[in-house]
């Protein structure tokens, strides 16, 4: 049997080896991907590559999941510079960076990071989805990394990628122009810190969505978080070695692919890769419907998604266009009946005092302090530009000192907000005499005196007609649920008769108080 001299074969490896980096997950100085070949991860979920979409023929430079049948695209290198053909190539250049030159060998795309040495640059592509360009001695360790697409992302957010949150907005993701067009569009998702953090969507300038403060378990604004958190959500806010904060995502079962997505006409959606249907199944996307929409009852409304109508005012407020509101355009929101004791320049008139509303999507641009729930209310008390306060525990102190902007009612989620209003006490206990001289004496001792079911009911019916008539508009009265006869505000009515027992509702699905009157029948 004839041998290979040594120096041929050992000859032959240096020349194939440059062809031979498709079955790697890494790429070395010297070597490229040309049209038609990839680079993948070592489990094989990802890829990366030249591909077109739709029926266009311009290649991108891409990272795309691999196994799957639906190859969606997370990643888009030179989304504002398609090549035209296919002679385009993807290599590390003479500065060490990632580089997508033309078949003309024109610069594409760089990674345009501060390389130590241009020399020892290596590129990777790890299991996460995440493309990493560090030195060769960095042992992989992305905290060395010069540039990754984690922190370049375009629209989609994989698990296990860190967002820092700092002290300003960041607009991390942002939407294709099309479905089959991957440069910029109109819609950017990332982070707000304010008060506390909160993923926001925005429309070029405009925000379209929030998702609610962040109170150290979920984001409390999405109302079904709550119901779903071991399986859909793992999300977290802790600090590093670095100092700083990150949210990073954790699937329950890491096996699975997830992902978020900011779609090219501005919904986050949440998929997951369905084994047996093959298919991406949505898990969740908003906004959702209308009360989700960024302040679609206007400042100092309060949108609650099972009302009719959606809209209402606070309470001590009225509609700022009556017109359009009647016809349903709540967009103008809602102002000051009049104005606060503090804004006035006389004593006359009500006092300032706070309104509690409950299971509420707190209002937008907080401010967040380090104090007791008792200092909390003290600082809005002595702040007349103070409009209302909240204090949740895993956040702190949360004032606010503008308008109240994108409120929402939520039936099994949400905190509870004080807001200033005016308290007319006299005009209350007229409204409460009213009421209970409009009832027939009902005796104390239930049925041995004749009390019976047909007695409540009527009281309850004529409670109604008092409070819906226009005689006090301020007042509406609904069927409570939940709520008992020691529910009491900020009004402080009591001593009424034993045989009645009155709650008044701090909050309900419709933020505005409501009397309800039932006979003890002990």
């Amino acid at each position: 049997m004839r041998r290979i001299p040594v120096t041929v074969f050992l000859f032959s490896l240096l020349f194939l080896a440059p062809f031979c980096h498709a079955a790697t997950d890494r790429l070395t100085k010297g070597q490229s991907i040309k049209d038609g070949e990839t680079l993948k991860s070592s489990d094989e979920n990802f890829e990366l590559g030249f591909f077109s979409l739709g029926n266009s023929t311009l290649r991108y430079v891409g990272i795309r999941y691999s196994k799957i049948q639906d190859k969606a695209v997370i990643w888009v290198a030179n989304r504002e510079k398609p090549i035209s053909g296919t002679d385009g190539v993807l290599r590390i250049g003479e500065d060490g960076n990632l580089q997508v030159v033309d078949g003309n060998g024109r610069l594409v795309w760089s990674s345009n990071a501060s390389v130590a040495s241009s020399n020892a640059t290596t590129v990777r592509l790890d299991i996460t989805g995440n493309l990493i360009l560090s030195s060769n001695d960095s042992n992989d360790d992305t905290d060395e990394a010069y540039w990754q697409s984690f922190n370049d992302p375009t629209d989609t957010y994989l698990p296990n990628m860190k967002v820092l949150i700092g002290s300003a907005e960041i607009h991390l993701l942002s939407s294709w122009k099309s479905a089959s067009d991957p440069s910029p569009g109109n819609f950017t998702m990332g982070v707000d810190p304010r008060g506390a953090p909160q993923i926001v969507i925005w429309e070029q300038s405009r925000r379209r969505w929030r998702s609610g403060h962040w109170n150290g378990i979920l984001f409390s604004g999405v109302p079904y978080m709550a119901a779903f958190t071991t399986y859909q959500y793992g999300f977290k806010v802790s600090g590093e070695s670095d100092g700083k904060l990150y949210l990073t995502y954790t699937p329950s079962d890491p096996s699975e692919l997830n992902k978020f997505q900011i779609t090219w006409n501005g919904f986050e959606e949440q998929k997951r890769w369905n084994n047996s249907t093959q298919a991406w199944q949505v898990m969740q996307s908003q906004p959702s419907e209308d009360c989700e929409n960024y302040n679609y009852c206007g400042n100092y409304g309060v949108c609650t998604p099972s009302g009719s109508p959606r809209c209402s005012c606070l309470q001590g407020f009225e509609p700022r266009n009556p017109d359009q509101w009647r016809l349903g355009n709540w967009s103008g929101g809602c102002e000051r009946r009049s104005p606060l004791q503090c804004q006035r320049n006389s004593n006359n008139g009500g006092e300032d005092g706070f309104k509690a509303v409950r299971c509420t999507k707190l209002p937008d641009f907080a401010d967040k302090y380090r104090v007791t729930s008792d200092d909390c209310k003290k600082r809005c008390e002595n702040n007349c530009s103070c409009t209302a306060y909240a204090y949740v525990d895993a956040i702190g102190c949360m004032l606010w000192n503008g308008d109240l902007t994108d409120v929402q009612n939520h039936i099994q989620s949400g905190n509870t907000m004080h807001f200033i209003i005016i308290i007319h006490r006299e005009e209350d206990w007229i409204i409460v005499s009213i009421i209970l001289l409009s009832f027939k004496k009902i005796p104390e001792h239930g049925h041995d005196n004749g009390y019976n079911e047909s007695d409540e009911v009527k009281a309850y019916v004529k409670l109604d007609y008092i409070l819906s008539s226009n005689m006090f508009p301020q007042y509406r009265s609904q069927q409570q649920d939940g709520y008992t006869c020691d529910s009491t505000d900020s009004f402080g009515w009591t001593g009424l008769p034993s045989h009645l027992c009155m709650a008044t509702v701090v909050a309900q699905k419709e933020t505005q108080s409501y009397l309800s009157f039932s006979v003890d029948k002990s």
